[in-house]
This record gives structure tokens, C-alpha cells and sequence, in this order.
């Protein structure tokens, strides 16, 4: 355990002594050690006694300090000053990079912390183009505060000095400055030094408090992830051993495996919450979090914030149905998942939000109806332009409207989270303190960014509430006490760094910022390891060895305080010990039980998916194993191709015959084309409201009469013809299953021949109908064989974005280019068949055996090619991707 001897909290007991600490975990460290050591002597009650991270104590300097000046300026916080720099950036640079201000303000306080040459002072000969527009920037930003008697944190510090002589700062006795690691800033030192002057007693203490083991054991792991995996497993058996130990886990490069680090850890340490249970009390706290914009709870929040109160994205309403935190999701969970298929089958992308409030009252979502008609009230009579605070009003007024933050019981986390985005509002509205103006009147789109960039500049991690295990950088390590510590990334790369440049200030004036030079980060890395291996009486370290091209090497500072023992893995040490459990071997495990009915519904789709995969065939028609894929964006190839079968249906339901077509001039079928596509496009707006707008809708019927009027022309090619059926229902008898067809078109010639078309908007060819080991596509050949009397034709009539054409097969010619007879084609996968019964009888067999496969049960998992695969819905069923590898190398055509 940590040493709590008295000796060790030397002077503590003076309540005239504020502890000063290089970051927050170590304020908080240290109370939690001194509210033990009061304990271990007896004492149930004792004053407070003071620690304090050193930014955070400054800055409650400055409110002492405004309060006694007579015209005291207006304090500035951090997110009031970003706000000044943005406007002032924005003024000056046409399309600014996001970020830029908050790079900006880094830099103007970084050259008065270590009081650098003024930017005003800068030779201009020095400057590169970014260091000229800071220097522009920087000169206003001054300009800006002195005009408006604004005072920013980093000029209250430059003229703190000056306060505190002027005793305008209630003085402590004693300052003890504990668990930096290394010189201070040149302005903290000022400011420091003129305590002294005043009679404070300050004092420094060094970060070494022990000596540097005699040996320490450094592990080669093959890659981050063994490393972090190793580590990890070496805490686990510390704490198996004894509970109350504290142990430590030490990443210098935090930031760039955090993700990674936390999902080892759940692993290891929480299998049960890693497998998708409910979290246990949390074993570890990792001391750096994420952006408050990248929790599940305040992203969610801020989407609720962004959505259109006239249509809604599938994809966002998909999201907003299934956000635990909105009201009584706990009583309407599974009808709001159930709700979700329903508009992913019946719904464009876009969906208009009366749409959806009244299919979500009448699919058993009353309660999530009823917040949506709240919350959609309420976003209507959002302002378009307003000032911070109205819009900070606003926001809350939108989320009690839906319920935010009442649906499931929320944990201790998402309770931190949500005072978080309180503080959030608390300083967004503040902003309007900052004379700018951005700060006076903005769009709902600004006050949406502002919020997302505070939201993002926010590091959100749950409070440390006592866990063994802690997760650590190098600055939240050091001057801390554990039983053990293992360090990582102890590599040459790491230790010491490579130096980093702060890009708006002159490399010049750089040699005093920490880290800006190979000098300074070499001093730095050696105090910092000479202090990380104080930290605990037993030390484990380890490096990665990375990219074989280029193996990693330890750090050689490790070995000017101790002698090293190195230890090879050369396998990855496995992540959880699994347990080897008896496989159950089932015997005919691909073989379903049978169809019993003799009609089976889905058409001749049923027949083409047996032919591709039985088991789709099996999990699409049996199981009814929908695809609840969101839409695209715009109109769907679907119903585009039904606006064609549509139109064309209309036409020829009024003509009849092709004499009917001839007799008609290009005007007058522009006109009768024109009206039908006025007539579908607008029952399907109407059904539809939100799924295009204007221009969509124009750019769409200009589409699709460019297409029919493509494709009359060439029927007005043919010889004469009447169309004698048109979308009209057949039963098919197939083997041992009745299905249902519907030809989209039946033409008789005027040798009394008929042909069956099919329009085609998609990829097609006659290819797929070739007597192959199984045929592909099943659905012309099945009415040539069915249909009474039977067609000596079948044909694509293919109306493509490329153009159009016939593409099909005849039992002879039929006069129509595109129609080729069964005798002129015979290459291919029609090679060596000459007659057309003997290609009817060829398909009449293959789909007798696929029938009676789906009567008989067949489901095994056997897809004809690889693009059967490549947009099935049931991968992560069938687990095709385990079982075959080739599926990995077939590209993706997103045309298809």
C-alpha cells in the first residue's frame, strides 16, 4: 500500500498552506491520501486542508483581484476569448481551417506564459506566411480587448505579479508546489517570485521521492496491442492477489491507443460487460477521456439539435427511434425497433415528419408519437436568428419537449455526462458577454457549431471513484504513489520525443518552449523517467517492436538509472483465456424441413434465389428475413423502374397497337408522355411529399422522358404489333409449387407469334438464361414455358441511363433487332443447343430441380459466384465471410 507515515505529509496539518499540483488527479490524489492519513490517526473530523491543480488556483486568483479594482475589465473565460479569435480570423481569412482559433489562442498563451517577444515586436523578415497572419490577428485580438476593457486569463497573469504586491490577493502562508517535472514557466516563476517577496513561503518539491530500481524487467511485445494486453493481464493478477493494492499503468502516447486500451481493458477485466452485458463496478479509470461530442448521450443530443422540423434522413430516424433517453423507452423499446423496419420497407430516405407521427400512432408508438408533435411544435417556432442566450432557452425548451434524458434510468456516467452539457449551455450563453458580433445575433447553423466545437474542446472522463487500476499519461503519473506501475512505449522514438513546433510563432523565439528543441526534449524525457521510475516500489516496463522494416529499440535513458532485463515474446499473448468446450456435431445440419403448402408466394424471385444460394432462398421466403437497409438518397432504382412500368403501362393500356403509336406526330406523344409522367410522378409525390425536392423532381421527369421517348421511337421500328397483356397475374406451375407471375408485357405479331418483355431499368443480360449447371435468372424462361399459348419469344426490354434495346431470344426471327433466334445465337452458354424445345426442355429441368429443392428443405449455404454475395442482407447469418475467403478479394461495383 502507499505509504501514509505522517513524516510524509510534512506540514500538511497548517491550514495556512495551499498545495499546489501539476494537473487535477494529483489534487486529487493527495486529498484522498490525506483524508486516509487523518483517518489511520483516529481523527473522524478535520478541516479541509487545501490542493489545487495551478491553473485552476490562478484563475480563482482573478476574481479576487476584479473585485478589488475600482474598473475592473471584463474577465474573459477560455470559450469567450476562442469566440473573439474566430471572429476576428473569420474577418481577415476567406475560407478558414476549423480549429485555426483554438491554435491561435494556444499560441498567444504560450507567449505569455513564457514571455516571449510581444507579436507586435516581431521582425517581419522572420515570418513565414502563418507566423504574418497570426502576427495580424494577435495585433487586433489586443486591439479588440483593450477597446472593449476586456482582459483574457493569460494577460490577468502577465500583471498578477503586480496584484499581489499590491496585496489585492488574500496571501497563504506556505505554497508547496508538488509534481512538476521540471523548470516552471517563466511567468509562473515571476508570479512565484513575488509571493516571496510578500512573505510567502514557496517551496518546490523534486519528483523523484525514491530511489530507481537495481534491475527493472523491460518486455519486447510484438505490437501495441500485446503490449497493452500484457500490461493489462499483469494488473488483473496484482489485484487477484491483493485487492487493495493500487496500481498504475503508464502510456506516454495515451491519446493514440485509448480506444484500443479500453476495449482491452473491458475485455480482461469486464468479459461479462465486453459480451454485451450490463458494466460491473469498474476495476480501472483511465485518466484521459474523450471529447464530450463523442459520447453516446451529448452526441445525441446534438443530432436531436441539427434535424429539419419539416423532413427527416431514414438514417437520422433511425437514430432518434433508438436513443434510450427519450421518454418512456422503457415501455415502448421493441414497437420503436419494429417501427424502424417498417419505414426502411415503406419509406423513401427522406420522410416528412406528419408522415411519420402518424404511422408511429398507429404502429403502437403513441408515446414517441406524442413527443415528436411536442418536439416538432416547438422546433417550428425556433427563431432564425437570436442571441446566445435566447438560443441556449431555446435548446432546453427542444429536449423537455421530446423527453430527453427520461427514458431509461440513467448511471452515474451519463449523469456526469449530462451536468457536462449543462455546463456546455452555461457557457455558450455566457459567450454573449464577448462584444462581438457573433455574440449578438446568430443562425440556428452557428449556434449548432458553436455548441458542437465546445462540445468537442470538452474532455469528458467518469470521476475516479477509488478503482485499484489506473491508466495513466506521464504528466498524470508523476508525483503520484502506487504498489506497482507498469510503464509502456519505452522506445527510442518515444523517450526522448521528436521536438514539435508551434507553427505561429517564430522558430526564433522557440528555444524556451518546452519540448521545441532536441535539447530540451532530451532534459525532459530524463527528469520524467527518472521520476516514473520512483513511482512505486515494483516496476515492470515494455516497448513494441512494431513494423518489421523497421523494429522499435528500447530507450537507452532507461539504462542510466538502472540495469535492465529483457524479455522476448514472440507470440501475442492471447486476449482472454478461453475454456475449450465440446462441439455438438449435427448430422444433415443444411437440410430444412419441407414445404408442405404447394403455392408459395415471392414469385419467380423465389426460384432465381434458390438458383443463387438455397439458403437465401430459405431465410428470405421462409424465415422472411427482410433487408432493413436504409434507402439512398433520391429516388430508388426500384421506383424509378416502377415510374417506367408505370407510364408505359398507361400508355399502351390506351393503345393497344402499334398503328395507334405510328399514327401519332412527335408533338402529340411528347404531350401524351408528358401527361402520364405528370400523373405517376404525382401520386408518388403525393405518397411522398418529402423524398425530392423541386429541382430532384424536375431533374427526375426529365429523366424518364427522355427514356420513354427513347424507347417509343424504337418501338415505332418494329413491325406492327398488338399488345394483348399487360401487367396481368398468371398462376405458374413449377415442379411440385405453384407461383405467381406477372408479365409486364404480352405483344402478338401479325404472324400471330408472341413475345414476352420484361422491362429493365438495372444491369441485365440474356446471359443469365443460358442452361448453365443452375440457372441464374428463371423468370422469362418460367412464362415461356407456362404461358397458354406459349410465347416463341422472350426479350429484356432494356431502358437503361446508357440507352435502349431489346435483348432476348426467339424460336425464329421475328423482325426485331435485339431478338436474335435461338439459331444465329448458339455461342456461348447457349452453345450446341439449335432447337427451341430443346432449350425449353433444358430450362423446364433445371427449374423442376430448383422447385423441388425449396419443397424439399435444401438450405446449405452455397452462393453460385461471389457477387451473389455482395449486397445480401444475410452475411452475418449465413457467415459466408468466415467460410470463404475469396469474398474478401471481390471488389465492390456500387453501379451494380
Amino acid at each position: 500500500m502507499v505509504d501514509t507515515d505522517p513524516l510524509w505529509f510534512w506540514g500538511m496539518t497548517d491550514h495556512n498552506q495551499i498545495t499546489l499540483t501539476s494537473n487535477a488527479r494529483l489534487s486529487r490524489e493527495l486529498t484522498l491520501a490525506y483524508a486516509r492519513h487523518q483517518r489511520d490517526r483516529g481523527i473522524e473530523v478535520w478541516e479541509k486542508q487545501e490542493f489545487a491543480p495551478v491553473t485552476v488556483w490562478l484563475q480563482s486568483l482573478q476574481a479576487q483581484v476584479l473585485e478589488r479594482l475600482d474598473a475592473s475589465p471584463l474577465s474573459l473565460s477560455t470559450a469567450q476569448s476562442r469566440l473573439v479569435w474566430q471572429n476576428i480570423i473569420e474577418s481577415d481569412v476567406l475560407a478558414g481551417q476549423a480549429g485555426l482559433a483554438k491554435v491561435a489562442q494556444n499560441a498567444w498563451h504560450q507567449l505569455h506564459l513564457y514571455e516571449l517577444t510581444p507579436p507586435a515586436l516581431w521582425n517581419k523578415t522572420w515570418l513565414n506566411e502563418d507566423q504574418l497572419a497570426f502576427q495580424r490577428w494577435a495585433n487586433a485580438y489586443q486591439v479588440h480587448c483593450e477597446s472593449n476593457h476586456l482582459m483574457d486569463h493569460a494577460q490577468f497573469l502577465a500583471q498578477l505579479p503586480n496584484h499581489i504586491e499590491k496585496n489585492r490577493i488574500k496571501l497563504p502562508r506556505k505554497i508547496v508546489l508538488k509534481g512538476f517535472d521540471g523548470d516552471l514557466p517563466p511567468l509562473y516563476q515571476r508570479i512565484f517570485k513575488a509571493f516571496i517577496r510578500c512573505g510567502v513561503e514557496v517551496e518546490q518539491e523534486t519528483l523523484s521521492v525514491g530511489q530507481p530500481p537495481l534491475t527493472l524487467s523491460l518486455h519486447s511485445c510484438i505490437d501495441a496491442r500485446d503490449e497493452i494486453t500484457r500490461a493489462v493481464h499483469w494488473a488483473r493478477e496484482h489485484i487477484q492477489k491483493n485487492p487493495a493494492a493500487r496500481i498504475a499503468i503508464v502510456i506516454p502516447h495515451l491519446d493514440q491507443v485509448l480506444d484500443l486500451t479500453e476495449r482491452i481493458l473491458r475485455a480482461i477485466l469486464d468479459p461479462p460487460s465486453f459480451h454485451l452485458d450490463p458494466p460491473s463496478d469498474s476495476l480501472w479509470h483511465i485518466s484521459l477521456g474523450h471529447p464530450l461530442s463523442h459520447c453516446k448521450l451529448v452526441n445525441d443530443i446534438l443530432h436531436l439539435l441539427s434535424l429539419d422540423p419539416h423532413r427527416v434522413s431514414q438514417p437520422d430516424l433511425r437514430r432518434l427511434l433508438r436513443s434510450p433517453w427519450i421518454k418512456h423507452w422503457d415501455k415502448e423499446a421493441t414497437q420503436r425497433h419494429r417501427f424502424v423496419g417498417y419505414l426502411t420497407d415503406r419509406q423513401p430516405y427522406w420522410v416528412d415528419w406528419q408522415t411519420v407521427i402518424d404511422k408511429a400512432n398507429q404502429l403502437a408508438c403513441p408515446s414517441w408519437s406524442k413527443l415528436i408533435r411536442q418536439w416538432r411544435k416547438q422546433r417550428l417556432q425556433s427563431p432564425k436568428f437570436a442571441g446566445l442566450s435566447t438560443w441556449a432557452e431555446q435548446c432546453q425548451k427542444e429536449l423537455s419537449a421530446i423527453g430527453f434524458g427520461f427514458g431509461r434510468p440513467l448511471d452515474s456516467t451519463e449523469h456526469q455526462m449530462l451536468k457536462s452539457w449543462h455546463r456546455i449551455l452555461e457557457q455558450f450563453s455566457e459567450l454573449n458577454l464577448a462584444p462581438t458580433e457573433s455574440s449578438t445575433s446568430i443562425s440556428r447553423t452557428q449556434m449548432h457549431q458553436f455548441i458542437a466545437t465546445l462540445a468537442h474542446d470538452t474532455i469528458f472522463r467518469e470521476q475516479d471513484v477509488g478503482a485499484p487500476i489506473s491508466v495513466l499519461g506521464v504528466r498524470e503519473a508523476l508525483g503520484g504513489h502506487y504498489d506497482a506501475v507498469w510503464l509502456m512505449q519505452m522506445d527510442q522514438e518515444t523517450w526522448p520525443s521528436a521536438p514539435t513546433k508551434d507553427p505561429m510563432i517564430p522558430v526564433a523565439l522557440q528555444s524556451k518552449l518546452p519540448g521545441a528543441t532536441p535539447k530540451t526534449c532530451l532534459e525532459l524525457a530524463t527528469r520524467q523517467i527518472q521520476g516514473l521510475l520512483s513511482l512505486a516500489p515494483e516496476l515492470e516496463a515494455s516497448y513494441a517492436i512494431g513494423n518489421e522494416s523497421l523494429k522499435a529499440q528500447p530507450t537507452p535513458l532507461l539504462e542510466r538509472f538502472t540495469a535492465l532485463n529483457l524479455k522476448t515474446h514472440d507470440k501475442p499473448l492471447p486476449l482472454m483465456a478461453h475454456t475449450p468446450l465440446e462441439l455438438v456435431r449435427l448430422e444433415n445440419d443444411t437440410q430444412a424441413p419441407p414445404f408442405v403448402e404447394e403455392h408459395a408466394k415471392g414469385g419467380v424471385r423465389l426460384l432465381n434465389d434458390q438458383s443463387a444460394c438455397p439458403f437465401k432462398a430459405f431465410a428470405t421466403h421462409r424465415l422472411r428475413a427482410r433487408d432493413h437497409r436504409p434507402p439512398r438518397p433520391g429516388m430508388s432504382p426500384k421506383d424509378r423502374g416502377t415510374l417506367v412500368h408505370d407510364v408505359l403501362e398507361k400508355l399502351w393500356t390506351k393503345w393497344r397497337t402499334s398503328d395507334v403509336l405510328q399514327s401519332i406526330d412527335n408533338e402529340s406523344l411528347l404531350t401524351h408522355v408528358q401527361t402520364e409522367i405528370d400523373d405517376c410522378m404525382g401520386r408518388f409525390v403525393a405518397k411522398y411529399p418529402q423524398a425530392l425536392s423541386q429541382a430532384e423532381q424536375r431533374l427526375e421527369r426529365q429523366n424518364l422522358r427522355l427514356k420513354i421517348m427513347q424507347w417509343l421511337d424504337l418501338e415505332k421500328q418494329r413491325d406492327p404489333f398488338r399488345t394483348i397483356g399487360l401487367e396481368s397475374s398468371v398462376p405458374l406451375k413449377v415442379g411440385p409449387i405453384v407461383l405467381e407471375g406477372t408479365p409486364d408485357r404480352i405483344d402478338e405479331l401479325e404472324g400471330g407469334e408472341r413475345i414476352v418483355i420484361d422491362y429493365k431499368t438495372g444491369r441485365t443480360t440474356k446471359s443469365q438464361w443460358g442452361p448453365q449447371d443452375r440457372l441464374r435468372d428463371g423468370q422469362l424462361p418460367i412464362y415461356a414455358l407456362t404461358l397458354d399459348p406459349k410465347p416463341t419469344g422472350i426479350a429484356f426490354a432494356k431502358i437503361e441511363k446508357d440507352g435502349v434495346r431489346f435483348d432476348g431470344l426467339s424460336a425464329s426471327d421475328l423482325g426485331i433487332p435485339g431478338i436474335k433466334p435461338l439459331e444465329k445465337h448458339n455461342h456461348g452458354s447457349f452453345k450446341g443447343i439449335d432447337e427451341w424445345p430443346e432449350l425449353l426442355a433444358l430450362w423446364r429441368d433445371q427449374l423442376d430441380v430448383l422447385a423441388r429443392e425449396f419443397k424439399t428443405g435444401r438450405a446449405d449455404v452455397a452462393p453460385a459466384n461471389p457477387g451473389v454475395c455482395r449486397y445480401c442482407h444475410l452475411k452475418a447469418v449465413c457467415r459466408i465471410a468466415e467460410r470463404s475467403p475469396w469474398l474478401a478479394d471481390e471488389e465492390t461495383d456500387e453501379d451494380e
